[in-house]
């Protein structure tokens, strides 16, 4: 038994050097632009000091610091959740949770061209509740939208229904079909797709993971042909049961 707690604690410290590892070499990128980008400012002003700054340079260095201050966001987020800290618990309304950042996401998944759907077959004659963070959860789901309207198809859908005491969160889209490839590294920490896109830190879908295991669920994606990416949340509630009679007087009170 001791050997046997020996041998997962040495594990943990395994896979925290390494995390620690991959931080700072993915933290070297945006850091030697910046100093890049500096030194090159300096060069040009102590040549002419009259001369203005260059707009493009500047853009440039705007670029780089902003996905180096993202960066460090995320890796101070995953370091919250691992440690259980984020956020003190509360009982909560998971629906609710799961349903309040389609609202903010709507606008931006048009400015982008793309459409945003609700699928709820949560049965109104019963509530879901979960203990610990709301307003993490509600990241968590934010935080696939979001991805879904950077790199996903043109339609994406946010989709609740429950089994039992499961209530289940589907967020998928129509976009190209991933490769064996993007499903087998698509959850590990500071891994990207090669969707051109740079801003990324490859932290967010990790986060997530953490995030709704801490509350008990599991986080996947599931295998759904013909689509782009349906990442699937399971999470295992306090589950209360209403009758008609509590739904219409329930209606009526807020009629």
């Amino acid at each position: 038994h001791t050997n046997s707690l020996l041998q997962r604690l040495q594990s943990s410290v395994n896979e925290q050097r390494r995390f620690i590892a991959d931080a700072a070499h993915q933290l070297q990128t945006p850091m030697a632009g910046i100093r890049l980008l500096v030194g090159d400012m300096r060069r040009t002003q102590r040549a002419d000091p009259s001369q203005p700054m260059d707009a493009e340079v500047l853009a440039q260095l705007d670029e780089v610091a902003t996905r180096g201050a993202r960066m460090v966001k995320q890796l101070l987020a995953f370091a919250r959740v691992a440690e259980n800290s984020a956020a003190e618990p509360e009982r909560f309304d998971a629906v609710d949770a799961v349903l309040e950042p389609a609202t903010r996401w709507r606008n931006a998944a048009q400015t982008a061209g793309k459409t945003l759907q609700v699928v709820n077959n949560v049965d109104p004659a019963q509530e879901f509740f979960l203990h610990g963070s709301p307003i993490l959860l509600g990241e968590v789901i934010s935080n696939l939208l979001d991805n879904a309207i950077r790199y996903g198809g043109s339609h994406i859908e946010l989709q609740l229904h429950h089994h039992q005491n499961d209530l289940i969160v589907q967020v998928q889209d129509n976009g190209p079909a991933l490769d064996a490839h993007a499903r087998e590294h698509l959850l590990l920490p500071f891994w990207r797709g090669n969707h051109g896109q740079p801003e990324g830190s490859g932290l967010g879908l990790s986060i997530a993971q953490r995030i709704i295991e801490r509350l008990g669920g599991q986080f996947a994606l599931a295998d759904k042909p013909g689509l782009g990416a349906c990442f699937q949340i399971t999470l295992p509630c306090e589950v209360q049961s209403f009758s008609s009679r509590d739904i219409e007087e329930a209606d009526g009170t807020q009629a």
